[in-house]
């Protein structure tokens, strides 16, 4: 429904922007963790949807399942960097909700790119 509504590029740019807002919400309160996680996971439902379908379009039929693979590394690697920052954050802080914040840094910094896509 995305795709068909706005495409492949401007349905990357709004996903990422409700990520970055259903983040928001996870750093206030408990009630605002599990509401924020909630838009979280469907924003990024939708950018695993759309970027298998933007990759196909714009690599080469062999290239593809390496841009795949890579994409999925990077979608591991920057959930363990965060995982990994987010208890010692916690700690220094006292308090948990700025360890959720930390989290923030990657989609607000990844808008642009997917923008210029």
């Amino acid at each position: 429904m995305v795709r068909r509504r706005l495409g492949e590029k401007r349905g990357l740019w709004w996903a990422s922007l409700v990520l970055v807002a259903g983040a928001v919400p996870r750093m206030l309160s408990t009630p605002g963790l599990f509401a924020g996680t909630v838009v979280v996971s469907a924003a990024t439902a939708v950018v695993n949807v759309l970027i298998p379908v933007l990759v196909r379009k714009r690599f080469p039929r062999e290239r593809v399942g390496a841009m795949m693979g890579l994409y999925a590394l990077s979608m591991g690697a920057g959930s363990a960097l965060v995982a990994a920052v987010v208890v010692p954050v916690a700690q220094a802080a006292g308090s948990w909700k700025p360890a959720i914040g930390k989290g923030l840094g990657g989609p607000l910094r990844e808008r642009v790119p997917v923008a210029q896509i």
